[in-house]
Parts: C-alpha cells; sequence; structure tokens
C-alpha cells in the first residue's frame, strides 16, 4: 500500500473512532492522571444531566457519592500505579451521583491509555436497571 493509501486508512479509522466515541449506547469518561475529566460523549451528558462543558476539567469525583467521595480518590490513586484494563468495584455495588444530586446504580469498565499528552483512562458507564 503506498502512503496516500496508508493515509485514507487513518483517516477513515479516526473517523470511526470518533464515531465510536460518540455514537456508544454507554456513557464514556475520558480522565487524565490527575482525575480531571478531558472527554465525555452524548451518553455521559444524559447520564449525569450535565453539559460536556460543565464536567470539562473537573474532577470525575463530582460524578461520585459523598460518602465515597475519599475512598474513591485513594483507589483512583493506587489505579494509576498499576493501571489495566478492568471492571471497576468487582462484586461491589457501584453508584454515581447525577447533578440533581440523586444516585444511581451503575457498571463502570477501566480501560487506561497512553496519548503523547499523558496516561488517561477511558470509563465506560453503563446504568444498571433493577431485574
Amino acid at each position: 500500500m503506498d502512503a496516500h493509501g496508508q493515509n485514507d486508512q487513518d483517516q477513515e479509522f479516526v473517523f470511526i473512532a470518533v464515531q465510536l466515541f460518540n455514537e456508544s449506547p454507554d456513557a464514556i469518561i475520558v480522565v487524565d492522571e490527575d482525575g480531571l475529566i478531558r472527554y465525555v460523549n452524548d451518553q455521559a451528558e444524559l447520564l449525569f444531566g450535565y453539559h460536556r462543558s460543565e464536567l470539562h476539567e473537573q474532577s470525575v469525583e463530582m460524578l461520585i457519592p459523598d460518602a465515597v467521595r475519599a475512598r474513591h480518590q485513594e483507589h483512583r490513586q493506587s489505579y494509576s500505579d498499576e493501571p489495566r484494563r478492568r471492571s471497576m468495584g468487582y462484586g461491589m455495588e457501584l453508584k454515581a451521583k447525577k447533578k440533581s444530586g440523586a444516585e444511581i446504580s451503575v457498571e463502570i469498565n477501566l480501560s487506561p491509555i497512553s496519548t503523547p499528552k499523558g496516561m488517561r483512562v477511558i470509563a465506560t458507564i453503563r446504568r444498571k436497571t433493577a431485574a
């Protein structure tokens, strides 16, 4: 494949990646190594009730219920020491906090990625529904 063909393929991949992020049925939040929110998709806005501009560069702890916020911060710090793809809180009932203050049950999966600007963690969040 020539350089032009590779460039077209790279551009298509970037387009697909952006669409995947934006069109995901799950909420996606990208957080930096300091715990600051860098990117959110439309589903994250819907799930939490915030506009993305209200979340950008805010601490991810704003989405954590008050009762477990300090513990989450400790867990986030230890995760950054050994980042790996995993489910968060396996076997636990995880809660997230909406803008309204309401708490919702969620499932969260974490995926660390290395970027030119440092490590980022992609959190994929799905609201749990009553069975």
